[in-house]
């Protein structure tokens, strides 16, 4: 098995100046990939700090649900309601906006009717409220539309 060893007496200036461009270049590509690796990770990191609260977040959202229909029904609850939302906006859960427009981004569909003076695809019926988690869909609204 022959080798090709070149020595490096054989080796002219250029050839040097070729190879050592060659080995920088490498070690530049090898230095960028490092730091966008790093970015990449630190971003992947505040996303799962940002969002790992949301499955709790999730099972709490029919607790708040029933609190709110029995607010309707006992007034003394409303207090409680008020620390229950105050506690979720800490949290950055927002209500999502359910007047005008049907949009599917944030709104699901749960039924049609027709309505008098209601411009079709408006929503009608706010069936159960929807929540955003730093701007991300928690859980859709769901609701009811005019056709």
């Amino acid at each position: 098995m022959e080798e090709n060893i070149i020595d490096p007496k054989d080796q002219t200036i250029d050839d040097l100046k070729k190879q050592s461009d060659e080995y920088l270049n490498g070690w530049k590509r090898a230095k960028a990939d490092l730091a966008n690796f790093q970015n990449d990770t630190a971003k992947e990191r505040i996303n799962w700090a940002k969002f790992a609260s949301a499955g709790t977040l999730q099972r709490l959202l029919p607790a708040l649900d029933t609190l709110y229909a029995a607010a309707e029904h006992a007034p003394g609850l409303n207090d409680t309601l008020k620390k229950f939302e105050e506690y979720l906006r800490g949290e950055d859960v927002v209500a999502i906006d359910c007047q005008g427009k049907y949009d599917p981004s944030v709104h699901e569909v749960i039924g049609m009717e027709k309505k008098d003076g209601a411009e079709a695809g408006s929503i009608t019926v706010v069936a159960q409220r929807g929540y955003k988690l730093h701007d991300q869909v928690l859980r859709p609204a769901k609701v009811i539309v005019a056709e």
